[in-house]
């Protein structure tokens, strides 16, 4: 067991949230390992009781239970703690995570908040900062860090969406912010620059941004001034058209009904006049009618009343 001791990091046991060796481990679905009472207090401070993120990888964790007894108890980091525990006297060196490739155990003294490996006062000066993916790293005091001094900036961290570590520089070509694995894949023949020094590209390029929004903000309240007249001029036509056209029509109106009172009139007169004509002709159609009626009666009382030879004269008198 010593030699299990002596060959395994401490960091490795150690939780990321309180910087203490694990107290209770449980396991998220993503398999990353907490304090049981860090995870609560975490979820204490989430703005969703039933939801928890992952303080390295951001993957979300649905707690419908609203606590986190119900994950996973990591047993085998919980039975090597104990058995480390048990097997030592004093408490675990940290040792230097450049040093310990090289079979070195040498005590760390800082500790990089960019990367979080542990490294010896040697490492800081002389390895860590001097190669082009770690120059731009923050290197700070290991026991303000176990202080909890950074504990901010590490919660704040954003992580790579392709390659799930620390975002940690900025790309002026492509305009990207990239994380190490990004800078020795897809960026490798581009330069990259601090955060720092990306605000101030990025501020170019927002300002670019600004102006010409502002311009197209300018033409935009110039359009809409036209449109706003047009409106208006539009408004003030429809009431004139509005105008012109009730005026025709009320014309139209007299005119039609002045029209249709001469036609009306002539007719009357014209129906009149066919009245009395029929009417005269019906008056002499019954007089005619009267007139043989009588002559009809005449004769019917001469041919029953009278004798032969007045029947042949009164048919003489006929003729005549």
């Amino acid at each position: 067991m010593d030699t299990i001791a002596k060959s395994l990091k401490e960091d490795y046991f150690t939780c990321i949230i309180c910087y203490e060796l694990f107290e209770e481990p449980k396991s998220l679905p993503c398999l990353h390992t907490f304090c049981e009472g860090c995870l609560e207090i975490l979820l204490k401070q989430s703005s969703k009781k039933t939801e928890l993120t992952c303080p390295t990888c951001r993957e979300t964790v649905s707690l419908p239970s609203g606590s986190v007894s119900w994950l996973k108890t990591n047993f085998t980091f919980k039975d090597i703690i104990t058995r480390l525990s048990s097997s030592r006297k004093s408490p675990l060196t940290r040792v230097c995570s450049f040093c310990i490739l090289h079979s070195k155990k040498v005590e760390a003294t800082h500790k990089c908040i960019t990367c979080l490996d542990l490294l010896c006062s040697y490492c800081v000066q002389n390895r860590h900062v001097f190669t082009r993916q770690t120059a731009y790293h923050k290197v700070v005091n290991l026991n303000d860090y176990l202080a909890g001094k950074y504990k901010k900036e590490k919660e704040n961290e954003i992580l790579c969406e392709r390659h799930h570590e620390k975002i940690r520089f900025f790309c002026p070509q492509c305009l990207l912010p990239l994380c190490s694995e990004c800078a020795l894949m897809e960026h490798r023949n581009h330069e990259y620059v601090t955060f720092a020094q990306a605000r101030n590209i990025i501020k170019k390029e927002v300002q670019k941004i600004i102006k010409i929004s502002e311009e197209k903000e300018k033409k935009l309240k110039q359009a809409q001034q036209s449109l706003c007249s047009k409106l208006e001029e539009v408004s003030s036509n429809k009431v004139s058209i509005l105008g012109v056209v009730d005026s025709t029509f009320k014309e139209v109106q007299s005119k039609l009904c002045e029209h249709r009172q001469r036609i009306e009139n002539q007719i009357q007169r014209q129906s009149n006049a066919e009245k009395e004509k029929i009417e005269v002709s019906i008056k002499r159609n019954l007089n005619f009618q009267e007139s043989l009626k009588e002559s009809v009666s005449f004769c019917e009382n001469i041919l029953s009343n009278r004798s032969d030879l007045e029947v042949v004269y009164f048919l003489d008198d006929m003729k005549l």
